[in-house]
């Protein structure tokens, strides 16, 4: 049981804040073949699904377009994202991540790595950028559903199990480590909407506007 970090990890911490920060607020543009290859790895490595057709939306409006088109209703989309998507990732991959630190770091370690990692990241990507987004799109969109998988905006909790793996603090085996890694790809993109027969997938914004 790890009960305390060395200077040495400690002072590694601000660098995990700065690299996920830095990718919860990047514009930088994906490819269909760069969505189509993050998002079959975790159909198939994480939620152990076949493959699907993969759209690509430049915006929120035109992806809640082509989620529609699925005949799904407001209802049917929310019990979609949670019985069929994140009930699964908490299955696969996150409960044995957390489970994982709970078992080998002791709490006061855990929770200095929570506040000190994952709630600096939230409070620079998710409350000035992802909450303000969800809320707009709420307000304009009627039934909107913010998706279960919303990539980018996922970037403190990536970031939170990033330094216990990267800095050596847990020990963890390959293949719980490669589905982290296949998880945490997703940051790439923007939100996803995993439909039965197809995904839509959002591009991240071209400028943050303060």
């Amino acid at each position: 049981m790890i009960e305390s970090l060395t200077p040495e990890q400690e002072a590694k911490i601000p660098l995990y804040i700065e690299k996920w920060v830095n990718i919860g607020i990047s514009t930088e543009p994906f490819s269909q073949s760069e969505a189509e290859s993050i998002v079959w790895n975790f159909q198939t490595e994480i939620l152990k699904q076949a493959k699907t057709p993969v759209v690509v939306c430049d915006n929120p409006v035109d992806a809640w377009n082509q989620v529609l088109k699925s005949g799904l209703n407001h209802h049917q989309i929310v019990d979609l994202a949670i019985a069929k998507v994140w009930s699964l990732v908490n299955a696969n991959v996150e409960k044995p991540l957390r489970d994982l630190v709970y078992d080998q770091v002791d709490y006061p370690v855990s929770d200095l790595v929570f506040y000190k990692v994952r709630n600096q990241i939230w409070k620079q990507v998710w409350f000035p950028l992802g909450k303000q987004f969800e809320e707009q799109l709420e307000s304009q969109i009627e039934d909107f559903v913010w998706p279960l998988l919303d990539g980018v905006y996922n970037t403190p909790s990536f970031g939170y199990y990033d330094y216990f793996i990267s800095e050596g603090v847990v020990k963890i085996d390959e293949k719980l480590k490669a589905k982290f890694n296949t998880w945490s790809a997703i940051s790439k993109l923007g939100l996803i909407y995993l439909l039965p027969d197809y995904c839509v997938v959002t591009q991240k914004f071209t400028a943050w506007v303060k």
